[in-house]
C-alpha cells in the first residue's frame, strides 16, 4: 500500500475516533504520514509503540523540536520530541 492510501486511511480512522465532536470534521485533513521510532508513554498510558505508523501536523518552523501526533491509543493530539518522528 502507498503512503497517500496508509494516510487516507489514518485520517479516515482519526474521524470516526472523532465523529462525536463535529469540531474535528476536517481537523486530519492536511496531517502527514509519521513513523514513530520508539515507544512514548503519557499520563493516560502508551501512546505510540516503535514503528508505528500515524499521522501528525506538519512541522511547526516556531517550534522545531516538537511535533503535534494524532495517538489512536489515546484519541487526542500528542506532543511528541521531532527526534522521535519520521515524516514519511
Amino acid at each position: 500500500m502507498d503512503h497517500s492510501t496508509i494516510r487516507s486511511n489514518l485520517i479516515a480512522l482519526a474521524d470516526v475516533q472523532n465523529a462525536d465532536y463535529p469540531q474535528y470534521k476536517g481537523h486530519f485533513d492536511n496531517y502527514v504520514l509519521v513513523r514513530l521510532k520508539k515507544t512514548i508513554k503519557t499520563k493516560m498510558g502508551t501512546a505510540f509503540t516503535a514503528n508505528e505508523l500515524g499521522i501528525a501536523r506538519p512541522l511547526d518552523p516556531k517550534e522545531p523540536k516538537w511535533i503535534t501526533v494524532y495517538s489512536f491509543h489515546n484519541k487526542c493530539n500528542t506532543s511528541v520530541r521531532a527526534e522521535d518522528v519520521e515524516v514519511l
